[in-house]
């Protein structure tokens, strides 16, 4: 609630899916606002976040193109052959996830991606972008870890498990990368 009631007022009647078809030039009906209408089909914008926590599959789901906000995918243990929206405005959470074959992650993750139980990055396409941390803690091998020509990361990729032998083949493979790989 903000200190000026006035603002509230002005908040209360406004109609948030009116508006943000406005602004993102598209129909109201292409917008979202719950975990149910974004995955009612058609959906090019959804505004909050989608939380499918202890959701251990997504198969057959069709996810809004943009998502405003976080993606919450705890449970998924697998995402062979899962289609991701394009962007998420907050972060990836798939922290459970161990399989991850032929799978192309959003282009853009401007919050963090979580993957800590990923074993192996074979088949993965990662984002192009990401405005946080990529956590790939149980990476036993850099085999298979491809990043895009034009990858960008603000901060940085964690590879608790990565052996010594693996982290000097990332540091060749991506040497403008070389600061941001890290373990704790």
């Amino acid at each position: 609630m903000n200190k000026d009631l006035r603002i509230n007022k002005l908040q209360a009647g406004r109609n948030i899916r009116k508006d943000l078809a406005l602004v993102l030039d598209c129909q109201e009906s292409q917008i979202s606002l719950t975990n149910h209408e974004a995955l009612s089909g058609n959906i090019v914008y959804h505004y909050g976040n989608l939380n499918f926590y202890g959701r251990e599959s997504v198969d057959g789901v069709i996810f809004p193109t943009t998502v405003i906000g976080s993606l919450y995918l705890n449970g998924l243990k697998s995402a062979d052959g899962v289609i991701f929206p394009t962007t998420v405005g907050g972060s990836l959470e798939l922290e459970r996830l161990e399989s991850a074959n032929r799978v192309t992650l959003p282009t853009i993750v401007w919050g963090d991606l979580w993957l800590q139980h990923l074993k192996s990055a074979e088949g993965v396409i990662f984002p192009t972008t990401i405005g946080g941390y990529l956590w790939l803690q149980r990476l036993k091998s850099a085999d298979g870890l491809v990043f895009p020509p034009e990858f960008e990361i603000q901060g940085k990729i964690w590879l608790t498990d990565l052996p010594r032998a693996e982290w000097k083949k990332l540091k060749r493979k991506y040497p403008h990368l070389a600061d941001k790989f890290a373990k704790y």
